[in-house]
């Protein structure tokens, strides 16, 4: 046992007093929060304001109309007589956004020609789209005979507010862009880490191969024990680094609710660290044992990417497939992922945040990811006993399940 904390503690120093560790530990909060708040800062800094749209028209009330109901849209309308000709010369030279010609009679067209010199601003043609339809159906309305002073009334649309019901009874309001970058962020966090400490262990068992030091080593502890104290070495340096960012992320983002209630800081689900240390330690340590033997199965680095790339792809899978999770976390497909052991991790993380998964597939999602763990150490320790010594010869998959049968 004494030798087994030696490893680990020489692990855990090399990777924690490694500049690149401790720059990354630092800058990975300004990475989250940048993730989650900027995309939101960058839309509402980007709204537009200040556009200037000319109508040709003959009525002035129509203009009037359209002006009041626009302005707070950053939308200036402005009434013009010039040709057709004069307007896109203008477009194209950037002096208007954009203009629209009005037929004589505005109440029997149902479509009209915006004209942009580039691709139109969607919300500038939802202004006007509605700005316009709003008139036109009050004047519609009054022609059929309809009292003015109930027309607001009757064509005032709804307004739906979204809310979720948590599993505690609670209804908290649901903002999408939101709670879909928050959800994006956690899950690329728990992608990067995984990917990255795996890595590392792989790298950290190919270096002490080339240099021998792994048959020094070796000469006073069983290779499992020093497989073992290497993978638990780097994730006590991995949960060091992850308290570190929680923490701050944490009151980093009460501050930026509190300051900037427009941003609509979404408001996370309770349990929600506690969910992604777990399904960390869970998916660090299956990927760690399969990294773990298949550096000790690699010549060189170049070797371990090879043999690596079906990994990686387990690992890519949850993270090129997350729009259509977030969109339907309760689907088929969502569903077995988040039990599939290899990508549970990501997959039900991503769907506590978004949803309120069954108590049942939660559960089952760690119990087939702890049994998947168990076995892998068990194969891992197998093909680390033999390829840790074995030198001189690049190892493919092939090779790798003939040692699992010794």
């Amino acid at each position: 046992m004494r030798k087994f904390f030696c490893i680990l503690k020489q692990e855990f120093k090399t990777v924690a007093m490694n500049k690149s560790f401790i720059v990354f530990t630092l800058l990975g909060p300004v990475f989250m929060i940048g993730i989650t708040v900027f995309p939101m800062v960058l839309m509402k800094s980007t709204q537009t304001k200040n556009v200037a749209v000319y109508i040709v028209t003959e009525d002035n009330n129509f203009v009037a109309a359209l002006k009041m109901r626009l302005k707070n849209a950053g939308i200036d309308i402005v009434k013009s007589s010039d040709s057709k000709i004069a307007l896109d010369s203008f477009v194209r030279k950037g002096l208007i956004y954009g203009y629209v010609i009005f037929p004589e009679n505005i109440l029997t067209k149902d479509t009209f020609e915006f004209v942009t010199k580039d691709m139109a601003d969607y919300t500038i043609i939802a202004s006007l789209e509605g700005a316009l339809g709003n008139y036109i159906i009050t004047r519609r309305m009054i022609n059929e005979g309809i009292d003015p002073s109930k027309i607001s009334t009757l064509t005032s649309p709804p307004v739906i507010s979204a809310v979720k019901l948590t599993k505690e009874g609670q209804k908290v309001r649901q903002d999408f862009l939101a709670s879909f970058f928050t959800a994006i962020t956690f899950t690329t966090l728990l992608y990067m880490t995984i990917l990255i400490y795996g890595q590392s262990i792989g790298r950290s068992v190919i270096n002490e191969k080339k240099t021998k030091t792994v048959e020094i080593i070796l000469s006073s502890v069983k290779p499992f024990t020093l497989m073992l104290g290497k993978i638990t070495g780097q994730a006590a340096a991995s949960l060091l680094q992850y308290g570190f960012w929680l923490s701050l992320s944490f009151f980093s983002l009460k501050i930026i609710g509190s300051r900037f209630q427009n941003l609509n800081v979404p408001a996370l689900p309770h349990g929600i660290y506690g969910y992604l240390i777990s399904f960390y330690i869970l998916g660090f340590l299956m990927y760690a044992a399969v990294y773990a033997a298949l550096g000790a199965a690699s010549e060189d680095e170049n070797n371990l990417q090879q043999l690596a790339m079906p990994v990686i792809f387990l690992l890519v899978l949850p993270m090129i497939s997350v729009s259509a999770i977030i969109m339907n976390p309760n689907s088929g497909f969502a569903v077995f992922f988040s039990l599939f052991p290899f990508t549970a991790p990501m997959v039900m993380f991503l769907r506590t945040t978004i949803s309120s998964p069954p108590l049942y597939q939660i559960v089952l999602a760690y119990a087939l990811i702890v049994l998947t763990i168990f076995l892998l150490f068990f194969l891992a320790a197998k093909i680390f006993r033999i390829g840790i010594l074995m030198t001189g010869k690049k190892f493919n998959l092939k090779d790798i399940m003939l040692w699992l049968r010794s």
